[in-house]
């Protein structure tokens, strides 16, 4: 018999009510929300009504009183106070990025989780996609990987959001376009924790700091993408951001002479996320095509192109329907339960804060 895991969880906003709430209903057999915590009082108990939960608090250390097995943080912002409170406790812990913004406090979640002997995982869902999955095996079998194209294309989230009912939300209303740079930045700035940034990145111009903030919250997940299928990387060739830190390029080199051009942009108002991975070999390529997270369901495009003589063949797949957010939850019960490392836990977070801060300081150097 399966054994189901109490779980509490701290956060209710847009990403907790859309995706991680529904995924830990519908694996009714594995968990039980046990407990739910919020700031907003009102959005609180909206949620926990709908989900009939009973224990619910604004403090996250009185959630993590409760008899629990594991607690989901699913917050904004800096996660390493929860993460070690918790395991203190004894809980495991599910987290979304970033774990930490600085390498010291990664250690330090990573020493405190092998005294405990529990369990943390960082939210890292496209590493569970069908797609990913498949497109990785597809590249690994490139005799001939030469150069991917990495591009995402960030549009203002609640554009996302509206066909979703949140709850404690109020309704998206569309900004007085066209948003400058300046103001992307300073929304960008106004919830990020400058001080952290400041001690990973050395980081000090406003510029410098919404670069890396948007490096630590958005751009982990293609810097995963990337490790997780061609590898770790060599080295940072160049990198550089402009406007006013809302847009960023950088050159990345991986073994047998393989290079990353990433590039990532804020374009607010535009209602087209793009978020694409070409892996370009001599003979092949394998491009990926990852819809908005906020889209439940929503399949990743695969396409794979082959020269065979005077042909070029071309070939779509959708690999599945199922959701990567899901999956990548029963994947955390399964480490919980079994005691395997998860695939996303503290070593991965580590080596992608590696890579994000070589890219950062290459940006303000």
């Amino acid at each position: 018999m399966t054994r189901i895991l109490r779980i509490g969880v701290v956060g209710c906003g847009a990403i907790a009510q859309i995706m991680h709430l529904p995924h830990l209903r519908d694996l009714s057999d594995r968990f039980v929300v046990a407990a739910l915590c919020d700031l907003d009082a009102a959005r609180l108990q909206l949620v926990a009504d709908h989900y009939r939960v009973a224990s619910r608090s604004t403090e996250w250390r009185r959630l993590l009183d409760e008899p629990l097995d594991a607690v989901a943080v699913l917050s904004s912002g800096d996660h390493s106070q929860i993460v070690l409170a918790a395991l203190e406790r004894g809980l495991h812990v599910f987290v979304e990025k970033p774990l930490a913004y600085t390498q010291r406090q990664t250690d330090a979640i990573g020493e405190a989780a092998e005294r405990a002997g529990r369990t943390v995982m960082v939210g890292m869902h496209k590493r569970f996609d069908p797609a990913y999955r498949l497109a990785a095996q597809q590249v690994a079998q490139m005799p001939d990987l030469r150069l991917v194209d990495a591009v995402v294309v960030n549009v203002d989230d609640p554009a996302y959001f509206t066909h979703h009912a949140l709850l404690g939300i109020p309704p998206h209303r569309e900004p007085e376009l066209p948003l400058t740079p300046a103001e992307v930045a300073g929304r960008v700035l106004s919830g990020a924790p400058r001080n952290l940034i400041e001690a990973q990145l050395g980081a000090r111009a406003d510029e410098d700091l919404v670069a890396g903030q948007l490096l630590m919250s958005s751009a982990i997940h293609d810097i995963d993408i990337l490790r997780g299928i061609v590898g770790e990387p060599t080295g940072v060739v160049s990198a550089h951001h402009w406007a006013s830190g809302t847009s960023f390029a950088a050159v990345i080199a991986f073994p047998g002479d393989v290079r990353a051009a990433y590039a990532w942009t804020s374009v607010p108002g535009v209602r087209h996320y793009r978020e694409t991975f070409d892996f370009i070999g001599q003979s092949s390529r394998v491009r990926l095509d990852f819809p908005s997270p906020y889209l439940r369901n929503a399949p990743t495009a695969l396409e794979i192109e082959e020269g065979r003589g005077d042909e070029l063949r071309t070939t779509r797949i959708v690999a599945s329907y199922q959701e990567a957010f899901l999956r990548e939850l029963a994947h955390f019960h399964e480490s919980v339960v079994s005691g395997r490392p998860p695939l996303t836990g503290v070593p991965d977070a580590r080596r992608n804060l590696d890579l994000l801060t070589a890219i950062g300081a290459a940006m303000t150097s």
